[in-house]
Formats: structure tokens, sequence, C-alpha cells
């Protein structure tokens, strides 16, 4: 194995962001995300998962829909997954169709593109 590697990636350290990290939630920084695998206080480590299936909430509302293998992005703002690209972040597709009334959405996350 090479000398330089650390591991699959799949599981990475980095600090939680002002505001801190909840276990279970989306967590943003510049073009990673990954699911938070404990709370951490803001400037704290915290161990993210970049990789796996998830339930996710979902937007609601009109147009709010997405289809099976559909892209889902991460609405910060909403803290939850959305089919709208706008200033959101990609975290992967949906296993799942989700209907504009459903609140939540099975997500294969894939937050390290």
């Amino acid at each position: 194995m090479a000398r330089n590697y650390i591991n699959d990636g799949t599981i990475v350290e980095t600090v939680a962001p002002s505001g801190g990290a909840v276990s279970g939630r989306v967590l943003v920084q510049g073009q990673l995300a990954g699911v938070a695998l404990s709370n951490a206080a803001s400037g704290a480590n915290v161990a993210i998962r970049t990789l796996g299936t998830f339930t996710f909430p979902k937007a609601s509302g009109a147009s709010t829909s997405i289809a099976a293998g559909g892209n889902v992005y991460w609405d910060a703002a909403g803290n939850a997954v959305t089919n709208s690209a706008t200033s959101n972040t990609r975290i992967g597709v949906a296993l799942a169709a989700a209907a504009n009334a459903d609140t939540s959405v099975v997500t294969r996350f894939n937050g390290n593109f």
C-alpha cells in the first residue's frame, strides 16, 4: 500500500462550522459535504461520512418533487434536500421518487464530487 494513503475517504475529519455540527445533519464546507457522525461545537473536530444511503428531510411544496435517480441538492438555509441547484450543494441522487408533499427522500449520498 502507498505510504501516503490515509483512508478510503468515506469518513473524514473536518472542523465544525459556526453554529456547530449536529449528528445526522448534512455539513457542507466548500465542495465537500458529509453527514456529521456526532454533535460538535463550532471549531471542534467532527467526523463526517461522505458516502452512503440516508433518509433526509425534503423541501415540500409546489415543484419540489424528485424523480428516482434525480440529482438532489442540500439547501443549508432550509436544512433539507431539494431538486434545485440554485444556491445549493449537490449531495447525491434520490433512490426513490419523492412527491411534492413528501417530507423526506432516500438519498444515495456522495458528498465528495
